[in-house]
């Protein structure tokens, strides 16, 4: 494992060695993620290299940030403070590793009927008042467009971008220890994963 302290680092440590993978911080000196990311995908398109697999970290959880990463060149998107299994299940998607025999497993209809979890929030973001501020944050922006975004998705047959979002959604619930919602974004996502447009409606009904 090899660690750099800004962009500029990053694509000189890309100069000697193809790592199997990058967590590239979006917020960095000298040089962003961002713009590190789109000058590998630069390189690699101009010398002929190979394509480096790269996920983001971030602090945000809006949604304009989440399509900017993408349109960057990156390959997969993970929240801070981090959440290690959920960056250890980015890490398998980005890589297409093998599901565990759980994650396997056909969706569960049940939902968590805890909204909040205040405690676990509070170990995520270091207290509970950097907590609140980050649910006030989703509140104002991405919980607004949830559903819209999830309902325009499915009613235009776009099951890819269905996909895209419940999987974003899921893991920004999650960050912000909101389970129920983050666990029926997660059904939604099994049941695209495993093509049965049958259960995608009542899975949408169990979050809008």
């Amino acid at each position: 494992m090899r660690r750099a302290r800004n962009g500029a680092e990053v694509l000189q440590l890309l100069t000697e060695q193809t790592p199997d993978l990058v967590l590239m911080d979006i917020q960095m000196p000298v040089m962003d993620g961002l713009t590190a990311c789109k000058q590998r995908r630069a390189n690699e398109q101009q010398q002929g290299l190979a394509k480096v697999p790269i996920i983001a970290l971030t602090a945000s959880a809006l949604a304009e940030d989440r399509e900017a990463v993408f349109a960057a060149g990156m390959d997969g998107f993970a929240t801070k403070p981090i959440d290690i299994s959920q960056l250890f299940a980015e890490i398998a998607r980005v890589l297409q590793l093998p599901l565990s025999p759980r994650a396997a497993t056909p969706a569960a209809a049940s939902v968590p009927s805890q909204l909040l979890d205040s405690d676990h929030g509070s170990a995520l973001w270091g207290s509970e008042a950097a907590h609140r501020r980050e649910l006030q944050r989703f509140a104002a922006g991405p919980l607004q467009h949830l559903c819209e975004d999830l309902l325009t998705a499915e009613s235009e047959q776009n099951f890819s971008r269905l996909l895209q979002q419940s999987h974003a959604y899921k893991g920004i619930c999650g960050n912000l220890a909101l389970p129920a919602l983050s666990s029926a974004c997660a059904n939604l996502e099994q049941v695209l994963q495993q093509q049965q447009p049958q259960l995608i409606q009542p899975r949408l009904l169990q979050l809008c």
